[in-house]
């Protein structure tokens, strides 16, 4: 008896496996093999892939992080504007109101006004870096759910057990090597699982975002009926308001 060793790279993992060469190479050798080195893989470059997407789209959370602060700086704009109708309406009060510049909230709604189109446009570019992020999320969600390389084995494995006496391949040394693969892919599974986890919080960063642009558009929205109706009531001309500018569609 002629016992062989037999070797496959299958990129980081190498499949060892031995078979008796005095037996003839059956069809149920060769498609425990082929279903193994199929299965194998197939693993391997769903975490070469999940691995090399880091460079990819690592970058975008500190896109979010940048498009966040803008928005933080887009709120204390709105704020200041909302703020200085206030005093306007307030100087109506005052014995010195002759004395107050309107002109300044005019100068404060076009500065918000400015900064919620470069805003709009920050989202814009941002939106379709997420859909990249979530569609890979999305896929490798399913390639990990997805069993049929594994049941193919699990099939393979037992019509070659059942006839393990005429076969050529050595089964408690396939079982070896099947165990020294789990054993390697459950390290590199829980990596992967990381990652993924990592790029799907990229995806909540920037929906929690989207709320709060949604927040901070419905407070200026309606802002902007209060201040068509300070336009009315004093002699000032306030820039009418853009509504594609500061609406989230």
């Amino acid at each position: 008896m002629a016992i062989q060793t037999k070797t496959i790279e299958c990129g980081a993992h190498k499949i060892t496996y031995t078979h008796d060469d005095a037996k003839a190479w059956t069809d149920e050798d060769e498609n425990l093999i082929e279903a193994y080195v199929t299965l194998v893989k197939n693993e391997v470059e769903m975490h070469e892939m999940v691995y090399n997407s880091i460079m990819e789209l690592a970058p975008i959370s500190k896109e979010i992080e940048a498009t966040r602060e803008f928005l933080m700086l887009l709120k204390d704009f709105s704020a200041d504007a909302r703020e200085e109708a206030d005093n306007l309406m307030l100087s109506f009060m005052s014995p010195d109101e002759d004395d107050y510049d309107r002109n300044l909230l005019n100068e404060k709604v076009k500065r918000t006004e400015k900064a919620s189109a470069k805003y709009h446009q920050k989202l814009t570019l941002l939106e379709p870096k997420i859909t990249v992020v979530s569609d890979f999320v999305n896929k490798y969600n399913a390639m990990c759910e997805d069993f049929s390389h594994w049941e193919k084995l699990s099939l393979m494995e037992g019509v070659h057990c059942r006839n393990y006496k005429i076969n050529s391949i050595d089964v408690c040394e396939f079982d070896a090597e099947k165990n020294r693969f789990q054993t390697y892919r459950s390290v590199y599974k829980d990596h992967s699982n990381d990652i993924s986890r990592m790029q799907n919080g990229y995806v909540l960063d920037y929906n929690k975002l989207m709320l709060q642009t949604e927040i901070e558009y419905g407070i200026w929205n309606e802002f902007v009926k209060r201040l068509d109706l300070i336009t009315k009531m004093v002699k000032v001309k306030v820039p009418p308001i853009i509504s594609d500018e500061i609406n989230l569609n």
